[in-house]
């Protein structure tokens, strides 16, 4: 299963698990105040309870949303309060910035290239 995040800068695709349904989530949080920011997300977070709580989310969010929210909130260390077994893509279109991770463990694969400057 591939998903694609389309930002400013070009397409990027990202390829996670086949198979598995990709949660992903795409918010354009600048009628917020916020940057532009898309993610892709694989896998279960243990502590998303906690997070969603953290972060004043409904139970509804997901973890895509998640991670956007705690990097909004916290910049790249949102990285250390993760917990759980994912592969992960978030975009931050304003900075112009791609953040791709995983777990310690590395259950979830993750793969990503760049295709050509179009």
């Amino acid at each position: 299963m591939t998903s694609v995040i389309k930002e400013m800068s070009g397409t990027w695709l990202v390829s996670c698990t086949p198979g598995r349904p990709l949660q992903v989530d795409n918010q354009d949080l600048t009628t917020g105040g916020y940057a532009a920011c898309s993610a892709v997300f694989d896998g279960v977070l243990y502590n998303r309870d906690d997070l969603r709580r953290q972060f004043d989310l409904p139970h509804s969010a997901n973890e895509a949303e998640i991670l956007i929210h705690a990097y909004l909130r916290s910049g790249i260390d949102f990285v250390k309060q993760l917990k759980g077994m994912f592969a992960f893509v978030l975009s931050d279109g304003n900075a112009q910035i791609l953040v791709a991770g995983r777990d310690p463990i590395g259950i979830f694969p993750l793969f990503y290239a760049t295709v050509g400057n179009d």
